[in-house]
């Protein structure tokens, strides 16, 4: 619990000041901000935290041994206890070996699922500002030509990629 709380600290404080002022200029409450700007700047360390917390909760033995020992009828056991019981007061080491392949698979496949679904919302967010910055830059660059000027690079009658004629287009399409 400490641990995710330096963490979501850190992350709180690293957030880029100048997008929260943006969005409280524009007029956001504090319900807005907190939903529209923070939680998705957010995003990845509310991520890792859920990983680390999951992973950990996973992993727990020395709460569940020292208060219960796995409780009565193995009420509170978890893999951690039964691969301590299997190995070292039942003396099964096979099981035990089974348990810790599961436990180890268990957590392997979970952090990769959730890498997987934080970089393809990353991702998606990325693609999206990329093309609305390409698309922002290739209007600014439009508008400071003079009317009637041809972008940089393109010559009429070479093929505007491969800088070679184009025998397939006319010149006036270059």
């Amino acid at each position: 619990m400490g641990f995710s709380l330096v963490i979501l600290l850190a992350g709180l404080q690293s957030l880029p000041q100048d997008v929260v002022e943006a969005a409280r200029v524009d007029g956001a409450n504090a319900w807005q901000l907190t939903l529209r700007v923070i939680t998705p700047l957010m995003r990845p360390i509310l991520a890792l935290t859920a990983l680390l917390s999951i992973i950990g909760g996973l992993k727990v033995f020395d709460l569940v041994f020292i208060m219960t020992r796995g409780g009565p009828t193995y009420s509170t056991e978890v893999l951690a206890t039964m691969l301590y019981r299997e190995a070292f007061e039942l003396n099964h080491m096979g099981v035990a070996s089974a348990v810790a392949v599961i436990l180890v698979a268990l957590v392997l496949s979970i952090a990769r699922v959730q890498t997987l679904v934080l970089d393809r919302v990353a991702g998606r967010r990325e693609g999206v500002s990329t093309v609305v910055a390409s698309a922002s830059v290739a209007r600014r660059q439009a508008l400071a030509r003079p009317r009637g000027a041809r972008e940089p690079g393109r010559r009429r009658g070479w093929c505007c990629s491969a800088r070679w004629p184009c025998p397939s287009r006319p010149a006036s399409t270059c």
